[in-house]
């Protein structure tokens, strides 16, 4: 096997991996109802052992400081412990992202396309909170595992930091349904059955979070 095939096997088998692990993620806060620090540790775990690129003790001491890193980096609230917490421990995921090379494997594959790389954060967040119902978890929790990515995703100057931080807005937008408190505010208020909430208030905010996505990629065109 020529090691450009090898290169390229091992690019795929960590793309999978990312996505396996945000499948992870997912299920086991919705389906198993675990809290979201301890499903993003797991997936960290799970990911930095399974690339085969880092040692137990590395992948231990990259999530000590990706975790470290976001909260030292945040440096407020003790009221705000849970948020803190969440917001930690997808930073220790982030980081082990980051020492496996994920960043410069997923700009590899995108080319030059910056534009096309601002909406990777629209996509996690936007899984996160279809899957789970928080805008407020999504945001947080795709915020510390893109923070450590940036750099090699080219967008860790002000500007590409900016639009990152409205792509991650923008995803946590979609979509609200009967798993998201808000869907029920909405339809409780405007007196709308759940059929008719779910036709209005979910097809309303996919239509906002892909229009809010379509005019980031525009924007990432111009500017980036």
């Amino acid at each position: 096997m020529t090691p450009s095939l090898k290169g390229m096997q091992r690019s795929m088998w960590l793309l999978t991996l990312l996505g396996l692990a945000i499948v992870l993620i997912v299920l086991t806060t919705t389906v198993l109802k675990l809290h979201p620090f301890l499903a993003l540790l797991l997936a960290a775990f799970g990911y930095g052992i399974a690339s085969d690129r880092m040692s137990l003790k590395e992948v231990v001491d990259a999530v000590n400081l990706g975790f470290g890193g976001t909260i030292g980096s945040i440096g407020i609230v003790i009221l705000a412990g849970s948020i803190i917490i969440i917001t930690g421990s997808g930073g220790a995921f982030g980081k082990i992202l980051q020492s496996s090379g994920i960043g410069d494997i997923i700009t590899t594959h995108l080319g030059g396309s910056t534009s096309l790389r601002i909406l990777l954060p629209f996509a996690v967040a936007a899984a996160l909170k279809t899957a789970q119902g928080s805008s407020t978890v999504a945001i947080i929790t795709t915020a510390g595992i893109m923070s450590p990515l940036l750099e090699s995703l080219h967008l860790g100057d002000p500007t590409g930091r900016a639009l990152a931080v409205i792509s991650i807005g923008a995803g946590s937008m979609v979509v609200s349904h009967v798993n998201d408190s808000y869907f029920w505010v909405v339809t409780g208020v405007s007196k709308m059955s759940m059929r008719e909430g779910c036709r209005l208030q979910t097809l309303g905010t996919l239509v906002q979070g892909c229009t809010a996505a379509a005019a980031l990629w525009v924007v990432g065109v111009l500017i980036l």
